[in-house]
């Protein structure tokens, strides 16, 4: 581990006191002692936290050519647990299972060196955007999916393939509602919707005039779509159903997803669905022994209480 035991600006900063540093360094080289004594040649800690609660602390321990001993000893785990607790904070991530939490693995050998590696899970959004043109003759990779596409991929449900529009009909829906942007003086229209925790909504229907401005002044210039209430629940329809044949299915549940569809009064339809994921971050590497950072000029530790 010694190749680690450079540590960066960050990580400087977020030792604080560093009387804790060598304190803790004290702790680490009597415990490695200890496992010396017992003939471990090093134990393995992996935890897991969040919402405010410590999830899970598993402790491993291995002999000089790395095989799993079955043992625990029960007069080691509890300074174990606080040596970790310990290395967390004063490598700048106290209280990690706040939130959305976070993961590690804090080692010591009995050689009296440690290493801590620590990841926090953060919410990442993962985006797919789709592009459809209407009436190209042949042109199947432009067409709008339907429900024969989610049969032939296997895996789907029979009663997701049957709620799911064919292509044909998809088609027939998406080139109403072109026509009628075209024969109303509209450019395009825009939808997009958002949802997460088992509820769902769409969020915003705008509608551009010619010239590319959006427009209010809707209400009475929209055209009837067979089949349907009027406009907005038609182009809500067709958004539903790219949702549903591209395999989004249950977006609104969980961490949730968002999307939008924009559909030109020419024939361009332009689909863009996204979920979220909870991922752990690259993990932060902290290796003791190290030589404690000098105090600043006007460091002023707290008062112990």
């Amino acid at each position: 581990m010694s190749e680690h035991n450079e540590i960066d600006e960050t990580t400087q900063e977020l030792m604080g006191d560093p009387q804790a540093v060598a304190e803790f360094q004290a702790r680490l080289t009597a415990f490695a002692a200890q496992l010396q004594a017992q003939g471990i040649h090093s134990v393995e800690v992996k935890y897991y936290g969040s919402s405010d609660e410590m999830n899970g602390f598993t402790a491993h321990y291995f002999n000089a050519d790395d095989q799993g001993l079955d043992i625990a000893p029960e007069d080691l785990e509890d300074e174990l647990g606080e040596l970790m607790d310990t290395a967390i904070e004063l490598s700048g991530h106290d209280q990690f299972w706040e939130g959305n939490g976070g993961t590690g693995t804090f080692t010591v050998s009995a050689s009296g060196e440690a290493k801590i590696e620590h990841s926090h899970y953060e919410m990442n959004e993962k985006t797919t955007d789709y592009a459809y043109r209407l009436g190209v003759a042949g042109d199947e990779a432009g067409q709008l999916p339907g429900s024969e596409d989610l049969e032939a991929a296997g895996g789907v449900s029979a009663w997701r393939i049957k709620s799911t529009m064919p292509r044909h009909a998809a088609q027939d829906l998406a080139t109403a509602l072109a026509e009628g942007l075209r024969e109303s003086g509209f450019s395009k229209a825009y939808m997009q919707y958002t949802g997460a925790g088992d509820e769902g909504h769409t969020e915003t229907f705008r509608i551009d005039d010619l010239d590319g401005t959006q427009t209010d002044e809707i209400a009475d210039k929209l055209p009837e779509i067979k089949g349907y209430e009027g406009f907005y629940e038609a182009l809500e329809a067709l958004m539903d159903h790219c949702v549903d044949a591209n395999q989004h299915f249950d977006w609104e549940e969980g961490d949730g997803g968002c999307g939008s569809i924009t559909l030109t009064n020419d024939g361009g339809i332009a689909f863009s669905h996204s979920y979220y994921v909870e991922e752990a971050s690259e993990p932060h590497v902290v290796v003791w022994p190290f030589e404690a950072p000098a105090p600043a000029a006007d460091y002023q530790p707290e008062p112990s209480m």
